[in-house]
């Protein structure tokens, strides 16, 4: 199924019905956990769509990464949640800190950065209902091989943090720094509530190389695990 197909689902259990349910959910925890006057469920469902709307390229290229990954056998406890129940849960707990550091330390370097508003922030962009969202938008379900009857949505935001901990693991593999530096990008942009600029040269240029290992397999590079036909 092809990804395009994939996000545009909207049979209740596809991306497109959990993107609505996800913000649902976000905004029942927010309504919880927080004194200030609740968002409106309309307000974020629609906020969750667009975003999904803004930054359809963008997943489109980390869904593109993902597969290549896989196809390179570069992916690991992320493929068998049940099988490799053990390691899978101590990679979710590291996946989990590497998370918080790089998204902590991307926030940071704002100009209003302050304690109190960066851990607001982090808390936003980590949360299970955000990893478990990034989980449908970048289609991780496609290469888990081990599909279980009912993903509960902590069960897809911890696959989500297997899967930063492996990239993590893994960045002397082009596509595995490059699908790493997006999704915290991403991650940071949704955290903020801002849309995605092409202003990081050093990003977009990892992204333009990583695609090209995997889109012309024939171009020489330094990189000795680019994607196999």
């Amino acid at each position: 199924m092809s990804l395009r197909r994939f996000l545009h689902e909207d049979d209740g259990y596809g991306v497109h019905g959990r993107v609505r349910h996800h913000a649902q959910a976000q905004v029942h925890q927010q309504q919880q956990e927080q004194e200030w006057e609740a968002i409106p469920l309309e307000w974020q469902t629609t906020n969750d769509e667009k975003f999904q709307q803004q930054h359809y390229q963008q997943l489109e290229h980390a869904n593109e990464m993902l597969r290549c990954l896989k196809k390179d056998r570069q992916l690991n406890n992320i493929l068998r949640p049940v099988s490799n129940k053990y390691p899978f849960e101590n990679d979710e707990w590291m996946g989990d800190r590497a998370l918080e550091y790089h998204l902590g330390k991307k926030l940071h370097k704002l100009k209003d950065s302050s304690p109190g508003r960066s851990t607001d922030r982090v808390k936003r962009g980590v949360s299970n209902e955000t990893l478990a969202l990034f989980y449908d938008l970048i289609g991780l379900e496609i290469v888990i091989e081990e599909k279980l009857a009912s993903f509960h949505y902590k069960r897809r935001a911890d696959a989500f943090e297997v899967l930063i901990f492996e990239l993590d693991n893994n960045k002397n593999h082009q596509v595995a720094k490059a699908l790493l530096m997006l999704l915290i990008t991403l991650l940071y942009v949704y955290a903020l509530g801002t849309q995605y600029k092409q202003d990081d040269k050093d990003l977009e240029y990892q992204i333009n190389v990583a695609l090209t290992y995997i889109r012309h397999p024939d171009v020489e590079s330094d990189d000795e695990y680019q994607c196999a036909e």
